[in-house]
């Protein structure tokens, strides 16, 4: 019971972390270039990992035979934070929580073509609940974008998706083979430091304001503890489980993005959030819970 309560706290944190990283990039980090936004992000969630971890216990002889699927899930990472944070600069807030669900599609495919999971009918019932809550949501939504912006926008984040898809079952795999999360970690966040560092502006990062290094430093922090909140999770509750709670993303953007308007003179714009929307994103939040859900007696994958 206990166990359950805290996996459940620690997916709970993760949750908000991941609502306030969107509000927080909405602050004024869409002035800056996304490769300085993710460089500076991943180096000091570098200097973070390795300060809360002391050092790190490689088991290589796990890592050598795996090496090549380590590196694309870090780059499939990279990716998918680079083209997060691009469709930031196009898109409403709330309206990239609920398109980033549609993740869940991508994970649970890959998961049946590559993994050979199995599929079950909730999952079918769930998917179609699915794209016809995204559907719904869409056809009110899209009228508040140009469209430049939109098909700019979504494109970005449907990327994001595929890549935080490949990202995910990349990781369970890798995971599966018992090599240590500190490990993929440390290498995620290692790799993109590294990948980047060519395409850093220097010139631009010496002269942010203080407000930008607030916002950066936050949104490592941020990611540092999400990656920490997501692992611990992992140790107490089923991944389905941990899937079901962060389904309930876009409402606490929404509420988030409503509580900071009310107390800050500085505002976010957030899309229209009519009848239509509304019934669209219960559907779609309804059909992911469903995708996710199996029996509690069943054991942790991770």
């Amino acid at each position: 019971m206990k166990g359950n309560l805290l996996g459940i706290g620690f997916a709970v944190l993760a949750l908000l972390l991941i609502c306030s990283e969107v509000i927080v990039a909405k602050l004024g980090l869409d002035t800056v270039n996304v490769m300085n936004i993710v460089w500076l992000q991943y180096i000091i969630s570098l200097i973070g990992f390795m300060i809360m971890v002391r050092y790190v216990k490689f088991q290589w002889q796990l890592i050598k035979p795996n090496k090549v699927l380590i590196f694309f899930s870090s780059l499939s990472k990279l990716a998918n934070v680079y083209f997060f944070y691009s469709s930031i600069f196009y898109l409403f807030p709330d309206f990239i929580a609920v398109t980033s669900l549609s993740g869940d599609l991508f994970i649970i495919f890959g998961g049946i073509l590559f993994l050979k999971e199995s599929f079950r009918k909730k999952q079918i019932i769930g998917l179609l609940m699915v794209v016809a809550g995204l559907a719904i949501y869409f056809y009110q939504t899209v009228s508040e974008f140009s469209p430049e912006n939109l098909n700019v926008g979504l494109f970005y984040l449907v990327l994001s998706q595929f890549c935080w898809a490949f990202y995910a079952l990349s990781q369970k795999t890798l995971i599966k083979k018992d090599i240590p999360p500190c490990n993929l970690n440390f290498f995620t966040f290692l790799f993109t430091s590294v990948a980047i560092l060519p395409f850093v502006n220097f010139g631009e990062i010496a002269g942010f304001s203080l407000k930008i290094w607030v916002l950066i430093t936050i949104t490592a922090l941020i990611t540092l503890y999400t990656y920490t909140a997501l692992l611990k999770a992992f140790q107490f509750i089923d991944a389905n489980r941990v899937s079901i709670i962060l389904s309930s993303s876009p409402f606490l953007t929404v509420v988030l993005v409503y509580g900071f308007n009310f107390f800050s003179s500085q505002k976010i714009e957030l899309s229209e959030l009519g009848i239509i929307e509304t019934i669209g994103g219960i559907i779609l939040i309804t059909g992911i819970i469903i995708s996710n859900w199996k029996s509690t007696k069943n054991k942790n994958p991770l």
